[in-house]
């Protein structure tokens, strides 16, 4: 390999830093709207009624705190109602005082759990601060605002204790939390501005995109437009995957975060220009055929360094195989993942901290895996694949998104999502078995008239990676749902200190975006090829 590519790569990987500001950053909400064909923060609505009248949503089964907001900095005036709808699902709605008539409710990760309190600062909670800055954007841009706490006020994105002799949080949590909060604040719109939203929207990734489509096919009504980014479309998968990439680690202590970035190093060397051009970015990793036996440096008796032993090699090759599955199958894990920007928090931590992975499945294992038997001691390494894995059918029927999206196409509906190949947390795979499975009853041109999900290189879980990971989904799905507009190539970018990096727009799968020629940040330097 050539020296002066791997110090390029080098060079690029030490700038990367893992931070809330970096997460937060990755966002783009409605980045499109100045551009947009509708011009959907136009707020020709105004308040009929005072927010005191607000208080009417309280009923036996509902309790409701309404306060009136002062405009600031952040966001404009407006009303916020915090209710609680038995048992215990916490709903927040934001109702600016002038009101582009449409809602845009927010989903949640994880376990959800919390609180729903829009605050600027809570200490140590990054999902607060990304959520506080998504609420704002929609109350900004004319939305109604809306999200809620997944169903329960318990532990937080990473503790399922929730569920613990509890089948009604857990079925809240499954389903029922998005479907009360958005029926609770269709109500409150009808209440305060005399009329219910003329559009409403669903926005979320990972857990949150799963409960997007879980939505898609219980509640075909409830929503007009969906984004439902990196869905957790099989949560024992994601948590297999956290088991067996663990024991893959322990068997090759030598493997370390610096091995797993020389090894990315050698995988970009190899399947970079895969998709045309040498850019840093691997296009499509199902095309890269990269074999850690044959590409990457052996370790002798005179070198132990930046090389790699029989069992690093080993360990890297079951890894990529994935854990089996009970069809007889495995879950992948593509080489891309191997950057430092995205195996950080779930393949590997530079600094030796636990993972993210560890927590989900740990909780996982405890409160949900084996439902409805619940261990709050169960150890997560007590785990055994040929003996357990039977035992998750239950819990994956209860959790598992179904294919069926007849009724929510046949209502006018529009789903648009994107995933990243690089997300070492949940298996890009398990997306494009998802769509191939929705796409098998209608036809793949049919699906693409109410469906459609693009898959983008070098971006992690839901956002952040070292690829184009600001992208704003909302601009065209809501020119999808309201004008007509069908979304061609989505675009996405990447800034470094303020500076473009990259500059894309990539093809609806199952198409794959090839380079063709010219500078690659012009959009028709690539073309749209079918596999």
């Amino acid at each position: 390999m050539s020296s002066k590519y791997i110090g390029a790569v080098v060079f690029g990987i030490s700038a990367c830093a893992f931070t809330t500001s970096s997460v937060i950053a990755a966002d783009a909400y409605f980045a499109g709207a100045e551009q947009s064909i509708v011009s959907y923060t136009a707020t020709p609505h105004r308040s009929l009624r005072s927010c005191e009248t607000l208080q009417d949503l309280g009923s036996d089964a509902v309790s409701v705190k309404v306060t009136l907001v002062a405009a600031t900095e952040d966001a404009p005036e407006h009303c916020e109602v915090i209710a609680i709808v038995s048992p215990d699902t916490h709903v927040y709605i934001g109702l600016p005082t002038a009101w582009n008539g449409r809602l845009w409710m927010i989903g949640n990760g994880g376990f959800a759990g919390g609180s729903v309190l829009r605050q600027k600062v809570i200490e140590g909670d990054i999902i607060a601060a990304v959520r506080y800055r998504a609420v704002n954007a929609g109350l900004q841009h004319g939305f109604m605002t809306v999200y809620t706490n997944g169903g329960h006020s318990r532990g937080g994105p990473f503790d399922a204790d929730f569920a613990y002799q509890r089948p009604d949080l857990l079925d809240d949590w499954i389903e029922g939390a998005v479907h009360k909060g958005v029926d609770l604040a269709k109500t409150a719109a009808q209440t305060f501005y005399d009329q219910r939203p003329q559009y409403s929207y669903f926005d979320a990734c990972s857990n949150g995109g799963r409960q997007g489509l879980r939505a898609a096919t219980e509640y075909p009504e409830d929503f007009d437009g969906i984004v439902s980014n990196a869905p957790a479309l099989r949560w024992s998968e994601i948590v297999l995957k956290v088991l067996w990439n663990d024991a893959a680690f322990r068997r090759a202590p030598t493997l370390t975060s610096q091995k797993l970035t020389i090894a990315w190093q050698h995988v970009l060397y190899k399947c970079d220009a895969t998709d045309g051009v040498m850019d840093g970015l691997i296009g499509d990793p199902r095309v890269c055929n990269f074999d850690p036996e044959t590409d990457l440096p052996k370790c002798s008796e005179e070198q132990d360094k930046e090389c790699f032993n029989a069992a690093d090699i080993q360990s890297l090759k079951d890894i990529y195989k994935g854990p089996p599955l009970r069809d007889g199958t495995t879950s992948p894990q593509y080489w891309d993942t191997l950057h430092p920007a995205t195996v950080y928090g779930w393949l590997a931590n530079g600094d030796g901290s636990p993972l993210i992975g560890t927590f989900l499945a740990q909780s996982f294992l405890r409160y949900m895996a084996f439902y409805p038997d619940q261990n709050p001691s169960y150890d997560w390494k007590e785990f055994d694949f040929e003996r357990d894995l039977p035992r998750l059918q239950k819990i994956d029927e209860m959790l598992n998104t179904t294919t069926d999206l007849g009724a929510f196409q046949n209502a006018g509906g529009k789903i648009i999502g994107y995933w990243g190949w690089s997300d070492a947390g949940l298996n890009a795979q398990t997306g494009t078995e998802y769509y191939d499975q929705v796409a098998d009853p209608f036809g793949l041109e049919k699906t693409l008239d109410f469906y459609r999900m693009f898959f983008i290189p070098g971006v992690a879980h839901c956002a952040a990676g070292y690829g184009p990971g600001e992208i704003d989904m909302m601009t065209p799905l809501i020119e999808w749902v309201e004008a007509g507009k069908t979304p061609g190539r989505l675009k996405a970018r990447k800034t470094v200190d303020d500076q473009v990096k990259y500059d894309r727009a990539y093809c609806p799968y199952p198409q794959r975006t090839v380079y063709q020629g010219g500078d690659p940040e012009q959009h028709a330097s690539w073309t749209c090829m079918d596999r």
